[in-house]
Order: structure tokens, then sequence, then C-alpha cells
């Protein structure tokens, strides 16, 4: 993650430590996939730390880099913007509010379609450098300009709206939250976004434990 190896791992240690009481702390199957995210989150932040550490040593050792690069890179291009919808829908009791996830999972598909033709194109690569205490991920095809920043905002919208269109109680205060993230790293941290907001939403994915807590027995209300 960003900053160094030290923050990821006590973010992978912390993160495990609350994921595991927050799968616990659920009694509904249908909050499972809601109540894994930070257990998730600690493993992407642990598989950065290592790749902190190899590019510490210089790149080396060159396979472990390749590895935990591309760990980072799935969870962070291809499963987040999937399994995010994907959680709430299975949490939610509303057809209307389910229809609006929908459309959220909808552009993330898309987004992980379009990241899939542009990281395995022949000849295609991604480079790994510190920039500004922050790790960036620069992959070798990019989109123009003016499509690029079209995808960026259909992850956006699959990683942030589905949490505010939830009716779960004390949703709302993740779903600002993460917001608040991104907000943070789209504005200060824009060489590095994809590793920074990683990390933020990460620390506050803690909140899911309260969600998850306020909601383990009654169906879900909005508040």
């Amino acid at each position: 993650m960003c900053f160094s190896a030290e923050a990821s791992f006590t973010s992978a240690v912390l993160l495990t430590v609350v994921g595991y009481a927050t799968v616990t702390e659920s009694s509904r199957k249908d909050l499972k996939a809601l109540a894994i995210v930070p257990l998730l989150f600690a493993l992407q932040q642990f598989g950065e730390g290592v790749l902190w550490l190899t590019i510490a040593n210089g790149g080396n050792p060159a396979w472990l880099q390749e590895i935990f690069k591309w760990v980072f890179l799935f969870f962070a291009i291809v499963f987040w913007p999937v399994w995010m919808p994907v959680a709430t829908i299975v949490a939610e009791k509303s057809p209307k509010r389910r229809r609006l996830m929908g459309i959220a999972l909808l552009a993330g598909t898309l987004f992980v379609a379009s990241q899939f033709i542009a990281l395995f194109m022949p000849g295609s690569s991604v480079e790994v450098n510190v920039v500004g205490s922050s790790i960036q991920y620069t992959p070798s095809f990019q989109y123009p300009q003016n499509i690029y920043k079209i995808l960026q905002w259909f992850y956006v919208f699959a990683a942030i709206s589905p949490f505010f269109f939830s009716s779960l109680r004390l949703m709302w205060l993740y779903a600002i939250a993460n917001a608040a993230t991104f907000i943070v790293a789209y504005l200060y941290y824009t060489q590095t976004f994809s590793s920074v907001w990683c990390f933020y939403a990460a620390v506050v994915s803690a909140l899911l434990f309260l969600v998850i807590r306020r909601n383990r027995e009654k169906s879900p209300h909005s508040i």
C-alpha cells in the first residue's frame, strides 16, 4: 500500500482481526459477502506489503514482485468493482434498490472487461515504481484520456454507489467514509491513486463490523 511495507503489514494484521470479528458477528447468510470484505482487504494489503519489500530490494526476487503485483491488481481492478455491487445486492431486500445496484454491477463489469483488454494485449505489461512515498502502477497500454475518464467513473460508481443504495442500518456511515477516501485519493494522490485509495478503503472497511452487528438478526431497514 502507500507509505511503507510497515503500514501495509500493520493494516493487514488489524484488518484480519476486525475481519474475523465481523465474520463471526454475522448470523445472516446474506451478509457473509459483506462480512468478509475486511479480510479480503487484509490479503490485498499484505500483498502490497510484500511488493514494497521487493521494491526496496531492487525489484528482487523478480518472480515474487510479479506475483504480488498481480495480486494487488486483481483485487483493485477486477475483484472490487464486481464484488462490492454483488455483496450489496445479496444483502438487499428491496427490489428497487437491487435494480440500482445492478446498474452499478453493470458499470463494474464493463470496467473489468476494459481492463482485461488493456492488460492482456500481446506485449502489454505493468510497471511498479515508488512516487511520493506511494506505489504507482503504470500499464504499458493506456486508453485515450476521454475514454479513460469514462472508465474511471464506471469504476467509482461500481465501488461506491451500492452502499448509498443499501437499506442496511448504518450502511450510510460506511458509504460516506468510503466516498471520502475516494475524494482524498483523487484530489491529492493522482499519480498513485490506485494504491492510496485501496489503502484508505481498506481502513474504513473496518466500519462494516458496525454494519454487520447492527443488522445481524433483523431484516434491514433504512435509517
